[in-house]
């Protein structure tokens, strides 16, 4: 009974749409945060395409929404968003680290985002409509920081 119920959840999953996020980090530990067209709190990323290379997706996403180049994507977090009206996805979040600091790099917004900026632990705290799930995923990405600094 319990392998089936795991194999059930397993053929669940690879059904679901993909949604890959990256949290930016800069070279001085700061974090990109967007914020759509709709207000709501965002990071850069977005929906896997059927048979797409997830790696390839979150490059893709990177240089459409905010015009940056990363690669060697760390895995962070994941977890099913379930929305009523637009079903259940998968969100996978990922962490990529630029080579420049925060004050000298160009965020060039897409369409989809009225608002960018890297902000520091305290920056982040204070947005005050933070998705859980982000804020978690920003949050481990601080913590890796210090560690490695």
């Amino acid at each position: 009974m319990y392998w089936q119920q795991i194999e059930e959840s397993k053929m669940d999953l690879e059904n679901l749409p993909v949604s890959a996020k990256v949290v930016v980090v800069s070279k001085d530990g700061k974090v990109l945060v967007l914020r759509k067209s709709s207000g709501i709190v965002d990071l850069p990323g977005g929906k896997v395409e059927k048979g797409e290379d997830l790696f390839e997706a979150m490059e893709r996403e990177l240089k459409e929404e905010v015009g940056f180049k990363a690669k060697n994507f760390q895995f962070v977090t994941s977890w099913v968003k379930t929305n009523k009206s637009l079903g259940d996805r998968l969100v996978i979040v990922f962490e990529a680290h630029l080579k420049k600091k925060a004050k000298k790099m160009e965020v060039k917004l897409s369409d989809e985002h009225i608002w960018g900026k890297f902000l520091c632990p305290e920056g982040v705290d204070e947005i005050g409509d933070m998705p859980l799930g982000y804020g978690n995923a920003i949050g481990l990405c601080f913590n890796r920081f210090k560690v490695n600094q």
